[in-house]
């Protein structure tokens, strides 16, 4: 029988083993924190070596999670899962997943996106250049919070146009900004300086800045995701290509594409008719 526990970590030796790889391949802190999360959780539910669950072990936990938690949060529960169980299989430490097959159905949900109406009236509120430069940033780039917030201000090259946002110590990407949020970040780097710290002022925590200032310009109604929902829209109703917008938000698979732009299919769909058959 296989060793439940690694005395080192408090975590089964092979869930241990799984996150010491996946630290080193680079994946995202964030990344690191829930799949920890999930798999201490899985290593103090099972009685034994996570290894030796069976296909019964298997569907009892899928359905004590479907019971227990909504559906999207059970569903991505069950993706580590099956991700570390993938993993056992690559180690040649199993050679199926008693999860194969499994999954938690989660109802299509068409999340709200922010409008043109809804920055005009952001950026009217707005108190300084940075709360500018801020929305500015996450509606033309597409970013996300923790890519803003993790801002430097060597991130920001004005001269060639671009800003680098870094997901994790391995990974990071580069992309274009508009001209106008060239002409704004310009305007608000000017005024903080180049002294070092976060790109946001070392006077805030960054996340506790962008958490207050959405609360103030978007009236707690406006989200940084929404704002990353209506780049994905716009960029596809200008007729960018799916490929590219995946590349500049720093997805993987076509998939988020679609989970983005839900609200607006039919309005993508229709734009995209008018300009190629009508």
């Amino acid at each position: 029988m296989r060793s439940a526990l690694d005395s080192t970590t408090g975590l089964d030796e092979d869930v241990s083993t799984f996150l010491a790889i996946c630290r080193a391949a680079g994946r995202s802190p964030a990344t690191l924190k829930q799949y920890r999360f999930v798999l201490a959780k899985l290593s103090t539910d099972v009685p034994h070596p996570v290894a030796e669950m069976t296909r019964a072990d298997a569907v009892a936990y899928v359905e004590a999670l479907r019971l227990g938690r909504k559906p999207g949060g059970a569903e991505a529960h069950l993706r580590v899962i099956r991700a570390f169980f993938n993993h056992l299989i690559r180690e040649e430490i199993l050679t199926k997943s008693p999860f194969k097959g499994l999954s938690i159905k989660v109802p299509e949900q068409v999340m709200p996106t922010a409008t043109e109406a809804d920055i005009e009236a952001m950026l009217s509120r707005a108190e300084d250049h940075r709360d500018k430069a801020l929305v500015l940033l996450l509606c033309d780039t597409g970013c996300r919070k923790g890519e803003a917030a993790g801002m430097k201000f060597g991130d920001v090259n004005l001269q060639a146009g671009t800003v680098t946002f870094t997901v994790s110590k391995t990974r990071a990407r580069t992309v274009p900004m508009s001209d106008r949020l060239v002409a704004q970040m310009a305007r608000y780097m000017r005024k903080r300086g180049t002294r070092p710290g976060s790109f946001w002022g070392d006077e805030h925590e960054p996340y506790h800045y962008i958490r207050h200032a959405f609360e103030r310009m978007g009236e707690g109604r406006i989200t940084p995701h929404q704002l990353r929902r209506y780049f994905a829209v716009r960029w596809l109703l200008a007729g960018g290509s799916e490929s590219s917008l995946m590349r500049l938000a720093g997805w993987s698979t076509s998939e988020m594409v679609r989970v983005y732009t839900r609200a607006a299919a039919d309005q993508i769909s229709e734009t995209e008719y008018r300009r190629l058959i009508a």
